[in-house]
């Protein structure tokens, strides 16, 4: 029973938030939606989907370690990713204008919206590190300062 509790309190953690954020909103054109559907897949948000399922799997797996990996891997193959892809749906049409998307398209299909796309997640990644070495030096500044106060 306690592993089933985990289990359903990991999952229930893991798709709350899209779908709260997606629930209420209006449903845009059958154009609109197209367009928002082509800009998350040439903007590869839409593989994002797959990536997110992934790393949601990760506490999941913890939850459950007796479980096999043949188990999460047939999980996985009936995974649907589109259902993600109409959550966000509204949520860009809540944030962009049919204009504004088109003209997204038009940007990430241009050469320097594929080389955002192609480099952006170095970018981030790189951007995270540099974050942590920065946030590691700020924490051992304010431990040096407290001890200096005498606080320590």
């Amino acid at each position: 029973m306690r592993i089933r509790s985990k289990l359903r309190l990991a999952v229930t953690f893991a798709f709350i938030s899209p779908v709260a954020t997606a629930l209420g909103q209006p449903a845009p054109s059958a154009e609109f939606e197209a367009d928002i559907r082509k800009l998350m897949e040439i903007s590869g948000t839409a593989d994002l989907a797959a990536q997110l399922m992934d790393q949601m799997l990760v506490p999941l797996k913890q939850a459950v370690p007796d479980v096999p990996e043949e188990f999460w891997e047939a999980f996985m193959a009936k995974v649907d990713t589109d259902e993600v892809i109409a959550l966000n749906v509204p949520i860009y049409a809540k944030y962009f204008t049919h204009e504004e998307v088109r003209q997204l398209l038009a940007f990430y299909s241009a050469p320097l919206g594929q080389k955002i796309i192609a480099t952006m997640p170095l970018v981030m990644q790189e951007s995270f590190a540099a974050g942590q070495q920065w946030g590691q030096r700020l924490g051992q500044q304010v431990v040096d300062e407290l001890a200096a106060e005498g606080y320590q």
